[in-house]
């Protein structure tokens, strides 16, 4: 497509970025006020799904598990300490 001006391209550029009907009912095609794009998201939040147990009525349940035990340790008393004596070189500065 083929432009003589720069100008014609912007016009139609904005109009083809332009949406043909506002989004929600009550707001403008183009953002003509300062709220920001998380601030008109928040005027219609949107709703978390519903569980499936929700939906078809039944009740989920899961299978009883006991709880394990933990891991099994055996006693170890503890070994005394050996103490080690070194004697002390001679020294042969004579």
């Amino acid at each position: 497509m083929r432009f003589t001006s720069f100008t014609e391209y912007v016009h139609w550029r904005e109009g083809f970025l332009a949406p043909d009907k506002s989004r929600w009912v009550g707001m403008p095609r183009l953002n003509t006020t300062s709220m920001t794009n998380h601030q008109r998201r928040k005027l219609y939040p949107t709703k978390p799904p519903k569980p499936k147990a929700a939906i078809s009525g039944v009740p989920v349940f899961r299978p009883y598990q006991p709880a394990k035990p933990p891991r099994f340790v055996p006693y170890k008393p503890a070994q005394p300490a050996k103490i080690v004596m070194t004697k002390p070189k001679a020294s042969s500065s004579d």
